[in-house]
C-alpha cells in the first residue's frame, strides 16, 4: 500500500476536499455540524456500507450535534489512497444530506 507523503496530501486535500485538514502528516479531520443528534446519526450510518465494502473506517467522535472525523490507514499509520477515496465519498454524502 503506498503510502502518501504529507506535501502531496496537503496538495490533494486543498484541491479535491472540502474543509478537511491534514494533521502531523499523516491523518485527515474534519468537523462537521449537524441540525441534532439523529441527524448525525442518520449520516454515520449512511457511509456505513462504503466503510465495510472498502474495508477502511473513519475514527469518529461525535457529540449532540457535532462530529470530529478523522481518517488515516491504520494497518500503516499513515495516509493512502483509501483514505481520500473515503473522504471524497464522505464529502458527497454529507452534500447530499446539506450539511456542510
Amino acid at each position: 500500500m503506498k503510502i502518501i507523503e504529507p506535501s502531496q496530501a496537503n496538495e490533494f486535500a486543498k484541491d479535491y476536499l472540502k474543509n478537511w485538514t491534514v494533521m502531523d502528516g499523516n491523518r485527515l479531520r474534519k468537523r462537521v455540524t449537524f441540525s441534532d443528534y439523529n441527524h448525525a446519526v442518520r449520516f454515520l450510518l449512511a457511509i456505513e456500507k462504503k466503510q465495510t465494502e472498502m474495508d477502511h473506517f473513519i475514527d469518529v467522535v461525535l457529540f449532540f450535534d457535532e462530529m470530529l472525523i478523522s481518517l488515516h490507514t491504520h494497518d500503516v499509520g499513515a495516509l493512502t489512497k483509501d483514505d481520500f477515496k473515503l473522504a471524497i465519498y464522505i464529502d458527497r454524502k454529507l452534500a447530499d444530506m446539506d450539511v456542510e
